[in-house]
C-alpha cells in the first residue's frame, strides 16, 4: 500500500484483496440482505428481498436515469438499480454504526462503541471495531460494481445533488425526525421517490404512529406508522401525487415476515407543493390559498 491513500486504510485493504480472499471474507460476514454476489456464492441475510423486489414498482429499465439509494445496508437495492441499467447509482450509509439515531442518544452510542472494540465481542461480523460495515464493500468488489458509495445521513442528502429516482428503504422508522428527513429527501428528488417502511397493520384511515422506545431491539426503532400516517408524512414534506403502491407487502424476515407499505411520490413543481400546503393552511390563515392562486397567475 502507498502512503498517500485516497481511501481509508480499511477500505483500501478490501480493494487490494484477491477475489479468493474477498470471497473467503464474504462467506464469514453477517449480511442484512440476501444477495446473489457471484455464481458460487449468495449471501444469506436477515431480509431476502429477491422474490418481492417486483412488488416495489421500480421502473424495469432505468437507462439514462440517476438513482439515489438512501441507507444501502448490504447493497441489495443499489445493485438492483445498477442491474436495471441506471446511468449512476449513489448509495448512502452512515459513516459508522455508532452514528445511528439511537434511542438513548449519546449514552447508547457510547455503549455500542465500547462493545464494538471489546475483545470478547461475539457478533456483527460485518462491522469492524471502528463501526464500519464491511459486507457492502466485499459485495461491491466481488460484483465489480460501479455503484458509488457515500457516507451520509438522510438529513444531509441535499449535499449530494438531485436524482431522477430516490429510494428510501426500511429507514424512516430508525429516524428521530421523520418530517425533516423527508423534506431533505424531496430536495434530492428530481421526479420519483419510492419509500418502503414497516407499518402497523390496521385498516384505519386515521394517522397512527407507534413509539417503540426502549422496547425495540438495538434501540434503533423510534416510530412505526400505519399506512395513513406514512402517506401524511410524505405529503407533509411537500411531495405531490402520493400513492400507495402496495399497502401491505410481506417482507421475508428471518423465519417470518415484516409488513411494509410501498409509497410512490413525486417531487412536483414548487407551485404544486405550495398550493397543497396552502389548502391545509386555509383554516388557520383564511384566504391563503386564494392569495397563492392570484400570485401564481
Amino acid at each position: 500500500m502507498t502512503e498517500n491513500r485516497s481511501l481509508p486504510v480499511w477500505l483500501e485493504e478490501i480493494r487490494l484483496l484477491s477475489p479468493a480472499q474477498a470471497l473467503e471474507q464474504a462467506r464469514a460476514q453477517f449480511w442484512y440482505h440476501s444477495i446473489d454476489i457471484v455464481p458460487e456464492f449468495s449471501s444469506v441475510g436477515v431480509f431476502d428481498l429477491r422474490t418481492v423486489c417486483k412488488d416495489y414498482g421500480f421502473p424495469t429499465d432505468l437507462s439514462g436515469q440517476s438513482v439515489l439509494d438512501i441507507g444501502r445496508s448490504s447493497g441489495f437495492f443499489a445493485f438492483e438499480f445498477e442491474k436495471r441499467n441506471a446511468d449512476v447509482v449513489v448509495a448512502t450509509e452512515l459513516p459508522s454504526l455508532t452514528d445511528k439515531n439511537f434511542i438513548g442518544g449519546d449514552i447508547t452510542a457510547d455503549l455500542v462503541s465500547r462493545w464494538l472494540s471489546w475483545e470478547k465481542r461475539d457478533g456483527w461480523q460485518n462491522v469492524a471495531a471502528n463501526g464500519r460495515r464491511l459486507d457492502f464493500y466485499l459485495a461491491h468488489k466481488l460484483r465489480n460494481s460501479s455503484v458509488v458509495p457515500v457516507d451520509c445521513r438522510i438529513e444531509d442528502v441535499t449535499t449530494l445533488g438531485s436524482f431522477d429516482m430516490v429510494f428510501v428503504g426500511s429507514l424512516l422508522n430508525h429516524v428521530r425526525d421523520i418530517g425533516g428527513a423527508l423534506q431533505a429527501v424531496r430536495k434530492a428528488t428530481k421526479d420519483l421517490c419510492v419509500i418502503a417502511n414497516p407499518i402497523i397493520e390496521d385498516d384505519s384511515t386515521e394517522p397512527r404512529i407507534m413509539f417503540n422506545g426502549l422496547r425495540t431491539t438495538g434501540l434503533t426503532t423510534w416510530f412505526v406508522p400505519n399506512v395513513a400516517a406514512l402517506v401524511h408524512l410524505v405529503e407533509s414534506a411537500g411531495f405531490v401525487d402520493v400513492k400507495v403502491h402496495n399497502p401491505r407487502l410481506a417482507l421475508p424476515f428471518k423465519s417470518g415476515t415484516m409488513p411494509h407499505a410501498i409509497i410512490h411520490a413525486h417531487r412536483g413543481s414548487e407551485a404544486d407543493a405550495q398550493m397543497k400546503i396552502a389548502k391545509a393552511l386555509s383554516d388557520a390563515y383564511p384566504g391563503i390559498d386564494e392569495m397563492l392562486k392570484e400570485r401564481l397567475v
